[in-house]
């Protein structure tokens, strides 16, 4: 008798055991079929929002403004992008890649808001690109530093992994910033593993001294996972751009991409609905 009880407190065991793994592989498959989905949401977003919101997107340096040229065009219709959500300010392009973006900046204390929201404020993973208000959105801090996630898809900052690998780093020197009136244009520079400080509340870069010193650590690099222009002079006088984003299977880690600004060009857009014209 106490033969058969054991067995049968066996088997209900086993069956007990059996029905939890089932219940943990059907939780996890919902979480990975809510991941792929929030991915390919954040992708077919994006490719809605160029498709709409952006001309062909310059990859050549614009035209320096002078007494007699108009402005140069803006490929960015940000008024559209207003409406959707106001707290979008910039775009961000790096040619050869699919960093093509909106840049935000959340107004309140939730620094981190857009690390887990799309651009309409909604709930995904992917998340937006995005700086915080350590930052001001003129990008004449001398350091702006731009969140994004590493995103299996390719997507949000993922590519920036590509500036790892020489031959990438050393063909593709160009990035864009656009702002409603102007277009900025940075030369790459560096792109290495960093450790995960927070970069803005670590260094003053307000203070020259600081800042050179910081400097001077981006270009002398210790780090054997690092890209870097040995023939570009960097000073307290330039404005720097960081792209962090994270690293796969290295959560203490980030991969910065860095540029400088080499050039800022007033413009206007002249996309539908802007009829004006400059004599």
């Amino acid at each position: 008798m106490k033969s058969d009880s054991k067995k049968v407190l066996w088997k209900v065991a086993y069956g007990v055991m059996v029905v939890g793994c089932l219940v943990c592989i059907g939780v996890m498959a919902m979480f990975l079929v809510k991941d792929k989905q929030q991915e390919e949401a954040a992708e077919v977003q994006q490719q809605e929002l160029e498709e709409h919101f952006v001309t062909e997107v310059a990859t050549e340096a614009p035209v320096e403004e002078t007494v007699e040229e108009p402005l140069a065009e803006l490929p960015v219709d940000f008024e559209g992008l207003w409406e959707i959500n106001p707290e979008i300010y910039a775009w961000i392009e790096v040619p050869d890649t699919k960093i093509n973006y909106p840049v935000l900046q959340h107004e309140g204390e939730d620094q981190g808001y857009y690390l887990s929201r799309d651009i309409h404020g909604k709930s995904n993973q992917a998340g937006s690109i995005y700086t915080e208000d350590y930052n001001n959105k003129d990008f004449k801090d001398p350091h702006t530093i731009l969140y994004g996630h590493n995103m299996k898809n390719g997507s949000m900052f993922h590519n920036v992994r590509y500036f790892a690998e020489k031959e990438f780093f050393e063909e593709h020197k160009d990035l864009f910033i656009y702002l409603p009136d102007r277009i900025l244009k940075y030369e790459i520079i560096a792109c290495y593993e960093y450790d995960d400080r927070h970069l803005l509340g670590s260094f003053d870069f307000d203070d020259e001294e600081a800042y050179g010193k910081y400097l001077e650590e981006i270009m002398n690099p210790r780090s054997m996972y690092t890209m870097i222009r040995k023939d570009r002079e960097i000073t307290v006088e330039d404005h720097l751009i960081t792209l962090s984003t994270c690293v796969a299977n290295k959560p203490n880690n980030r991969r910065l991409l860095q540029a400088v600004l080499i050039e800022e060009t007033p413009a206007e857009y002249r996309g539908a609905g802007n009829e004006e014209t400059v004599d």
